[in-house]
């Protein structure tokens, strides 16, 4: 082998100078944090030692070979001076992408070849004695020997474990496993800068998105002396919860709401969005993790496909809504919306149901009580309509039988020969007719 030319071995977070020596993963350039190397087999590279920093005892080297069968040079390679750190030069994609087990290309384009031509890898000196270049030291692969460290035995394991025995924590994933090897239980961190300590309570949420009630996770634990010096950990699940996951398991968590109506055992008939929230029958606590405000959680609502009343629906929360209350929702008979439109001489509770075909509308005077106790008699009138049904309720109230002291009218979305547009003007006139 070329005085010039090393072998190094490749294994999880780190990279082996030869059997007895390595530089952990973080002291080179390897973008680790996006990428992770396949633990099915060896990886040996033949590399080319370019130069060698004195003042930071780094060894600058170009990869040659990435699949090389020099396993007797790597046996016998012996360290001549002390390496604290390796820096890569751009690395082949062709070569390099069938050595991971998985990656984040668009994170690796610094450090691929061809990839993004503005890069240098450049180097900065402390002073022009500082550098040395390979021929001018003796080669790494010398049978000279120097001072030795203490040896260090790097474990790794690979296990599946359960979402529910893990713990979300600002910036990562803890849990604690007991490693045979050492007969100790070890507290494992894996990184995430977008996991926040509120997902804790709906990871079973993130569970269902990934499609996996565990996760697979890769560790190296260094052992010397006795003790743990260093634990790296990576799961592949959790790297996929990215802003784009989280956002869609915030919107898959909304639009359980609108399911919720069938499972609730509450007797209320009108909840605050918290309320709506808390009646969510997860594994997990309930609550509104995301917070989410009305606005969030009507817009996340109206994104499903084949809402035939969004229209509507749109036109009262965005046009006629009173700005100084909050949004109400029902839950039976079915899911739905309660707005408030405050006119000049009425009050006006608009029901209207998540993809239904009515709109209804009590109005009562605005001297009548106040707000709060108007909310109560609507909920009270809502309760009957759960109990008695719709149509039930409105032949009651054409009677005469009941609540004949306000105004109460059913407004259809859409007349039988009308076209879907002629349908929502005259839907928004016969609504407007009755907001005084």
């Amino acid at each position: 082998m070329s005085k010039k030319m090393m072998v190094l071995k490749v294994f999880n977070d780190k990279v082996f100078l030869n059997p007895e020596h390595f530089v952990a993963i973080q002291n080179t350039n390897i973008p680790y944090e996006h990428m992770a190397f396949r633990s099915d087999g060896d990886i040996y590279w033949k590399v080319e030692q370019l130069d060698y920093l004195l003042s930071d005892r780094s060894l600058r080297v170009i990869v040659k070979e990435y699949r090389t069968n020099a396993l007797a040079d790597f046996e016998s390679q012996r360290q001549q001076f002390l390496i604290d750190k390796l820096v890569f030069e751009k690395f082949n994609w062709q070569e390099l992408e069938p050595l991971l087990m998985y990656y984040q290309k668009s994170r690796l384009k610094e450090s691929l070849l061809g990839v993004d031509a503005h890069h240098s890898s450049k180097r900065e000196a402390n002073g022009a004695t500082s550098r040395s270049s390979v021929k001018d030291i003796q080669s790494f692969t010398s049978n000279r020997e120097v001072e030795q460290k203490p040896t260090a035995i790097v474990i790794t394991e690979e296990f599946w474990i359960d979402f529910d025995d893990t713990r979300f924590v600002r910036g990562y994933v803890t849990f604690t496993k007991h490693i045979e090897k050492i007969d100790r239980d070890l507290d494992l961190k894996i990184p995430n800068e977008h996991i926040l300590a509120e997902f804790d309570n709906v990871k079973s949420w993130f569970a269902k998105k990934l499609g996996s009630k565990r996760i697979y996770v890769l560790a190296s634990i260094t052992f010397a002396n006795n003790e743990v010096t260093e634990i790296f950990a990576k799961s592949s699940q959790i790297e996929q919860i990215t802003p784009d996951l989280i956002e869609s398991v915030k919107d898959q968590r909304t639009a359980s709401l609108a399911r919720v109506s069938g499972e609730s055992t509450s007797e209320k008939s009108l909840f605050t969005l918290q309320e709506i929230f808390d009646q969510l029958g997860d594994s997990d606590v309930n609550g509104n993790i995301f917070n989410q405000s009305e606005n969030d959680v009507f817009d996340s609502l109206l994104k499903k496909e084949g809402i035939r009343n969004k229209e509507q629906l749109t036109y009262l929360a965005d046009k006629k809504h009173s700005e100084n209350y909050r949004l109400r929702y029902t839950l039976k008979p079915n899911f739905g919306f309660l707005f408030l439109i405050e006119g000049e001489e009425n009050n006006h509770f608009v029901w209207e149901l998540l993809n239904s075909h009515a709109t209804y509308v009590w109005s009562i005077g605005n001297g009548k009580q106040d707000v709060e106790q108007q909310f109560k008699r609507i909920e009270g009138i809502l309760n009957n309509v759960r109990t008695d049904g719709r149509n039930s309720y409105v032949e009651t109230y054409k009677r005469n039988l009941q609540d004949n002291d306000l105004v109460f009218r059913r407004i259809f979305h859409k007349k039988n020969d009308a076209t879907a547009r002629d349908s929502f003007a005259e839907w928004r006139r016969e609504l407007n007719g009755q907001l005084t």
